[in-house]
C-alpha cells in the first residue's frame, strides 16, 4: 500500500489579538507509493484544540469564528468546530496520484469577544485519514505518518489571545528569561502606526536600557508584534554591557496616543 507522508512546516509562535485572522501552520503531504500504482484519496483532517479562560470566567471555551485550509490554491472551509477539534472534511476534494504532494495551510479566524486566554493546537498524523485505490477501487484506510514511517505528534505551544487594543496587548516572554538562551520578546498590538518609547529600569529607578521607536520603523507599523515580529531585549544596558540576574521594570509608551503600560521583566543566568 502507499505511504502518505506529512512533513511538517511552519508554526506560529508568539500571541494574537481577539478578531485576528491568524497563518497558523503549514505542512506538505505527499503520496510515496514507490510500487506506482496506487492512488490516495484524501478524506479527513481533524486538530485538536485545547483552551484555558480567563480567571473567573464562566463562558464556553470558544476560540474560533471560523478556519480554513489552502491546498496550494484551493480553499476547504472547516466542516466542524468544537470546542476540542477542528474538522475538515476532504471526501470528495482531494485525490493524490503516485509521488503528487500538496502544500496545506492552515487560517485561524478568532472570536472578537472570547475570554479565551490561551489556547495549543495539535496534529496527530493518524488524524489525517485517507483511502487507498487501485484503479479507482478503494483497497484500504490509511493515516498519514513521518517520512521515517511512524506517526508524528506536531503540537504548538500556548497562543495567548491578547486584547485588540495597546494596553491590553503588551507582554513579555519568556519571562523570567535567560538572556543565554535568547532574548526576551516585548510584544504589543497597534491600531495605527505609532511612535514608541521603551524604558527598562531597576527596581531602585536607575535606567538600564532604552530605545525610541517611530511609527515609520517596521516595530512601530500598525499590527500584531509578536513572535519574529516582537521587540527584543537581550538583558544588555545601554552601553552593550550584560546586567545582573534580578527583576527589571519595563514601561512602554506609545507616544502618538499617550498610553503606557509597565511591567516586571525578571533575568535568570
Amino acid at each position: 500500500l502507499p505511504r502518505l507522508e506529512l512533513t511538517p512546516g511552519q508554526l506560529h509562535s508568539g500571541s494574537v489579538v481577539k478578531g485576528q485572522r491568524l497563518d497558523f501552520m503549514s505542512f506538505v503531504l505527499r503520496n510515496n507509493d514507490r510500487g506506482g500504482s496506487f492512488s490516495i484519496g484524501l478524506t479527513q483532517i481533524r486538530f485538536s484544540v485545547e483552551s484555558n479562560l480567563l480567571p473567573n470566567s464562566t463562558a464556553s471555551p470558544v476560540v474560533f469564528t471560523g478556519a480554513t485550509i489552502f491546498v496550494d490554491s484551493a480553499e476547504v472551509p472547516s466542516s466542524e468546530i468544537t470546542t476540542g477539534e477542528i474538522i475538515f472534511d476532504f471526501s470528495d476534494t482531494l485525490d493524490f496520484a503516485p509521488g503528487d504532494s500538496a502544500d496545506f495551510t492552515l487560517w485561524l479566524d478568532i472570536l472578537s469577544d472570547t475570554e479565551v486566554a490561551d489556547f495549543t493546537l495539535s496534529l496527530d498524523s493518524r488524524n489525517i485519514e485517507g483511502v487507498a485505490m487501485d484503479g479507482g477501487v478503494p483497497m484500504a484506510e490509511v493515516s498519514a505518518v513521518s517520512r521515517q514511517g511512524v506517526p508524528l505528534f506536531w503540537n504548538s505551544d500556548p497562543t495567548v489571545v491578547l486584547e485588540r487594543s495597546f494596553a491590553g496587548s503588551v507582554t513579555s516572554y519568556p519571562n523570567p528569561f535567560n538572556p543565554r538562551n535568547g532574548a526576551a520578546k516585548i510584544g504589543y498590538y497597534l491600531a495605527a502606526d505609532s511612535d514608541l518609547e521603551i524604558k527598562i529600569f531597576t527596581l531602585l529607578g536607575e535606567l538600564v536600557w532604552s530605545k525610541e521607536i517611530p511609527a515609520t520603523a517596521s516595530l512601530g507599523r500598525a499590527g500584531l508584534h509578536t513572535g519574529q515580529e516582537a521587540l527584543q531585549w537581550n538583558a544588555v544596558n545601554d552601553t552593550g554591557s550584560e546586567i545582573r540576574s534580578g527583576v527589571y521594570i519595563c514601561i512602554i509608551k506609545n507616544k502618538s496616543t499617550g498610553e503606557e503600560e509597565r511591567f516586571k521583566i525578571a533575568v535568570v543566568k
